[in-house]
């Protein structure tokens, strides 16, 4: 315990600290103040269960003082010390809740009897807000819901601790428990909210199999507030009770939806305490399914496989799709989105986790575009192209075809073409070529090119672009490219031909000599400058 004795008079303070034999009432920290100050700042730091506050405190009242107890909620129980014979001093900290007074000068017989009343009351405090939380824990271990919220937590890293403790403290069959088993499944590989008819009877399965699981003591069926798309199930104790219960479930909702839901789950049993190392097992085992299996999909795979949602970056596939949307035909988008598919689904066999990839690429990837467009074309507005979900991605079926794929990320990018062909036909076609020369900064440069690519006439093109640009267009691609290589530079440690070649030089002595002239020093100094 702590006391806190405020006083402007520091012999006072002195001489409570040697009256009272601290250690009898287990107070092992005595703090003192002589500024109202200074007061403040230790009770909010501190929270010292016991205080004396004298009534006058330099300018300041000790009723200032007790006041700021009681707005701040601290729980010190404080005594007064007056110097003053009139009681209208004293009465008004009583008021505030003071708990005993003292007069000065002090006598030992009665500042011991306000110490051993004021810790007494601390101490039936003490128990009753013990009782009160106890009363709580127990109503809390009654309920269904604060049970499921704990289990839900169990899954996130910043609170799983949390949960694991507060859930073995109020819930026997989870605190006995030494194994448990995570299921996990990712909900964007089925219909979405807009289907009401598959919503209803997802809603109506999930609700079953978490009612079943929680009332029997097994485990229970979460939908993970934070990400709606993420459906998990934990089980603990009675594993193999829980087991049939899920699988029973899955295949129930199989046969009524016709969709093949699965879970992945974690490889073996774990124990509780590693829940989240399970869940990570169980979202492995998920992504490492193979698709189009003729329905004969497991109910349940235990086999995690290694994959990430993301894949490296295809730059110059994504390269060469983005310019392909800038020219807006149809035939150039048609073929860059086979062959950015194609790089995606190079490694067999396809899996769900390789659907996963394919979506969330291109997600980042629109995404990307559209702030790119929106940048440099005022007036550019993306459209309202559904996303590309991974259930998009597989054709009525519920077959995975790599032809249906490539027919939905053409539609989404077509329109998206044609969003920006409407501002760019306004007569901004020199900024569309500057943003082309930008993304294709790497590839051989022709004049005559890109005069056929966009229509016109050689030296009209070039003579427009040094109107828009103040530049001529080979100095505006040695620009880019130089400011490429400065990244590279100074991000990596390639080779100085390396670099050349990736940025669109195959003469590694001219992208010198460029690099120098643009910006004052070669590429080496540049590496090592500061």
């Amino acid at each position: 315990m702590k006391v806190l004795i405020v006083d402007d008079e520091p012999h006072l303070i002195h001489a409570i600290k040697a009256l009272v034999p601290w250690q009898e009432y287990d107070i092992d920290k005595v703090l003192s103040a002589t500024t109202a100050a200074e007061a403040r700042e230790l009770l909010s730091r501190e929270q010292p269960q016991l205080a004396f506050f004298d009534i006058m405190i330099g300018d300041e009242r000790g009723t200032d003082l007790m006041n700021y107890v009681v707005e701040q909620k601290i729980s010190s129980k404080v005594i007064a010390i007056s110097g003053y014979s009139d009681f209208e001093y004293v009465r008004s900290m009583l008021v505030l809740g003071c708990v005993d007074y003292l007069l000065k000068p002090l006598e030992r017989t009665a500042l011991l009897a306000a110490v051993e009343k004021a810790v007494n009351i601390w101490k039936e405090d003490r128990r009753k807000n013990d009782d009160a939380r106890s009363l709580l824990h127990q109503i809390n271990y009654l309920s269904s819901e604060r049970r499921h919220t704990l289990l839900s937590q169990l899954l996130s890293p910043a609170a799983s601790q949390a949960a694991y403790q507060e859930l073995s403290s109020l819930s026997d069959s989870f605190s006995k428990a030494d194994t448990c088993l995570i299921f996990y499944s990712d909900l964007t590989f089925y219909p979405s909210k807009e289907d009401a008819a598959f919503q209803r009877s997802f809603t109506a399965f999930f609700d079953m199999m978490k009612t079943d699981l929680e009332s029997r003591g097994l485990g229970a069926a979460i939908l993970r507030h934070w990400n709606p798309h993420d459906a998990a199930v934990i089980l603990y104790g009675r594993t193999d009770r829980g087991l049939n219960s899920v699988q029973t479930a899955v295949s129930h909702f199989r046969r009524q939806s016709g969709y093949p839901f699965h879970f992945g789950c974690c490889s073996g049993s774990n124990r509780p305490e590693d829940i989240l190392s399970a869940y990570d097992s169980a979202r492995r085992a998920f992504y490492s399914m193979e698709v189009n299996q003729n329905g004969r999909t497991p109910l349940i795979t235990m086999l995690p496989g290694f994959f990430h949602t993301t894949s490296p970056a295809d730059d110059r596939n994504e390269a060469q799709l983005l310019s392909s949307i800038m020219m807006n035909e149809e035939m150039t988008i048609t073929v860059s989105v086979q062959q950015w598919l194609s790089g995606k689904l190079l490694s067999a066999p396809v899996t769900y986790g390789t659907i996963k990839r394919i979506s969330t690429d291109f997600e980042t990837m629109y995404s990307h575009w559209c702030g790119y467009f929106t940048e440099r074309y005022p007036g550019f507005t993306p459209g309202n192209a559904s996303a590309l979900t991974p259930c998009s991605l597989f054709d009525e079926a519920y077959h995975f075809q790599a032809e249906h794929a490539a027919s939905r990320c053409r539609e989404i990018l077509m329109e998206l073409a044609a969003n920006l062909h409407d501002v760019c036909r306004s007569g901004d076609v020199f900024r569309q070529i500057g943003s082309y020369l930008e993304i294709n900064y790497n590839q051989p440069f022709d004049q005559t090119e890109y005069a056929e690519l966009f229509h016109m006439n050689k030296d009209y093109l070039c003579r427009k672009f040094k109107e828009a640009y103040g530049v001529s267009m080979v100095t505006r691609l040695n620009e880019i490219r130089i400011e490429h290589a400065k990244k590279l530079l100074r991000s990596s440690n390639a080779k100085i031909t390396d670099i050349a070649i990736q940025i669109g030089y195959n003469d590694e002595k001219y992208f010198i000599r460029t690099f120098k002239k643009c910006t004052g020093m070669t590429p080496n100094e540049y590496r090592h400058s500061k």
